[in-house]
C-alpha cells in the first residue's frame, strides 16, 4: 500500500456586488510518496501495476471565475490551471522526468449563457505532453498535447412534481485527432442528444 505526506495551502478570495459575481483561488501542493502504485503498458499490450519507492509530487492550481446576470440572461464564465509535476526520486531509478500519463501542464475554460431555461455552453480543455515510457534525460516517449472543445445547447422545464431536459451537444468540435492513451485513438466529433427526466 502507498504512504504518503501531504501539505497544501489554499487561498480564496470573493467579489460580490448586487447580482455579479468574481471568485479567484490557488492552491499549492506537495507530497512525499511511499510505495506508489503506478500502472503501466507492458509489451504485451495488457497494464499491469508496479510499486515505485519513492515519489515526489507538487504543484499549484489556479482559479477564476465569474457569475453575473443582464436582464434575464445569467452569464458564468470559469477559467482554470494546474501546475503538476511528479517525479521519480528513487535511488538508481534512472528517471529524469515527469511519471508516465501524468501531464506538467493542465487547463480548462467553460462559458455559459442561460435564460427562460434555455442554455449554451462552451468548455474546452487542454492537456499537456504526456510521457509513455519513464523519461529519461535524453530520451523518453509522449503523446502529443491536445485541446478539445465542447459545445451544449438545450432546454429545461421545470413543474411541480418533476423537471425535465433535453441538450444537444458536440463533442472535440474542430475534429481534432488525439489520443489519451497511445495505440487508442479517440472520437472525432461526435455528437449527442440527450432527454433527461427528474422526479
Amino acid at each position: 500500500p502507498e504512504n504518503s505526506v501531504n501539505a497544501d495551502l489554499s487561498l480564496d478570495y470573493e467579489l460580490k456586488s448586487g447580482s455579479s459575481a468574481f471568485q479567484a483561488a490557488i492552491s499549492i501542493f506537495a507530497a512525499r510518496i511511499q510505495n506508489w502504485i503506478l500502472w503501466r503498458p507492458t509489451q504485451f499490450r495488457f497494464w499491469e501495476p508496479e510499486n515505485i519507492s519513492e515519489v515526489f509530487s507538487r504543484g499549484f492550481d489556479f482559479r477564476l471565475g465569474s457569475d453575473f446576470r443582464a436582464g434575464g440572461t445569467r452569464f458564468n464564465a470559469l477559467l482554470n490551471y494546474a501546475f503538476t509535476r511528479s517525479t521519480d526520486q528513487s535511488r538508481g531509478s534512472g528517471f529524469a522526468g515527469q511519471l508516465i500519463y501524468i501531464p506538467v501542464h493542465t487547463s480548462s475554460a467553460y462559458l455559459n449563457l442561460s435564460r427562460q431555461g434555455y442554455y449554451l455552453n462552451w468548455a474546452m480543455s487542454f492537456t499537456g505532453r504526456r510521457y509513455t515510457q519513464p523519461a529519461r534525460i535524453d530520451y523518453g516517449e509522449s503523446l502529443n498535447p491536445y485541446l478539445l472543445n465542447d459545445v451544449h445547447a438545450g432546454k429545461s422545464w421545470q413543474t411541480r412534481n418533476f423537471r425535465t431536459g433535453i441538450r444537444f451537444s458536440v463533442y472535440n468540435v474542430f475534429n481534432v485527432s488525439y489520443q489519451a492513451v497511445r495505440s487508442r485513438p479517440m472520437p472525432m466529433r461526435n455528437y449527442e442528444i440527450s432527454l433527461n427526466l427528474g422526479i
